[in-house]
């Protein structure tokens, strides 16, 4: 079967995926909604730029080299593969992190001095599996499947009271004239009662539900909140629309992951109107 057979079945895929998930036919000449405007970057786009910032081990050099080595979170280990030897000697230097792959969403895996060795057995072998699939092709969102699959542990961040981390995540808008206009949704209590929240520059609670209840309408601006701005749209800066993730910890802020397809054009907005309003921030270059 030749590309263009081949690019034409992957797009008529994509798009009755869409009209399944989402009751509407996609708009892909003049996309208005978000969810239509992920779908168009999905169909569209295969920015170099996308596949390095994607990469969760090459991202962070890009973030070195815009000043922000500050942020990121230490890398213990980094291979083409891993075993169970690996695990146990970075426990030997560290008691707790996390074990990734670098091409795609996960799923993760939390390892302690406390993990059973049949739990390292299974971390081991999903992980290493994880390197087999290519994430890109799989979910339409080719990009990722420029990188080179590799594992890697990275140090664990956690809150100093044992509290969820919160992970902030800043949905950056480019303005016409270059300045970003910024949504940033969060969730709560992940793991017992999942809510979540869209937010404003401002903190201000923005009508606006997706996956889960919007139930918290006001949050306290947490310490060097600005700092997150400034490195969220310092980031932001080649792109149309990127979502930028931070974490913060009393003050310090850690970079998380940069996301080109919020929810692969799928997001689940309680109303079209919500999908049309976030649509609606965004200027497609």
């Amino acid at each position: 079967m030749n590309s263009s057979k081949v690019g034409l079945i992957r797009k008529v895929f994509f798009i009755v995926k869409f009209i399944l998930k989402n009751r509407y036919l996609p708009n892909l000449i003049n996309p208005i909604s978000f969810n239509e405007k992920i779908l168009y970057r999905i169909l569209n786009s295969n920015n170099d730029l996308y596949s390095i910032c994607s990469d969760k081990i090459e991202v962070k050099n890009y973030l070195i080299k815009n000043g922000l080595k500050d942020i990121i979170i230490p890398n213990l280990f980094i291979s083409d593969k891993v075993t169970i030897t690996d695990i146990k000697s970075a426990l030997d230097k560290h008691t707790e992190m996390m074990l990734k792959a670098n091409h795609n969403s996960g799923p993760v895996f939390f390892i302690t001095k406390k993990t059973s060795e049949s739990d390292l057995v299974n971390a081991v072998e999903n992980v290493n599996n994880q390197l087999k699939v290519d994430y890109g092709n799989r979910y339409g969102e080719s990009w990722y499947s420029n990188i080179k699959p590799k594992v890697f542990i990275e140090k664990l961040i956690k809150t100093n009271d044992g509290v969820e981390l919160r992970d902030y995540k800043f949905h950056c808008f480019k303005r016409v004239d270059g300045s970003f206009e910024i949504v940033l949704h969060i969730d709560f209590d992940r793991t017992t009662n999942h809510t979540r929240t869209y937010f404003d520059e401002s903190l201000n609670a923005l009508p606006i539900s997706s996956y889960a209840p919007s139930v918290i309408s006001k949050i306290e601006q947490p310490k060097n909140y600005k700092k997150m701005l400034e490195i969220a749209k310092r980031l932001a800066a080649p792109f149309d629309y990127v979502r930028v993730d931070l974490y913060n910890v009393d003050g310090d802020i850690y970079f998380g992951e940069l996301t080109f397809a919020q929810g692969a054009g799928l997001s689940r907005f309680e109303t079209k109107e919500q999908d049309l309003l976030l649509g609606s921030k965004w200027n497609i270059n």
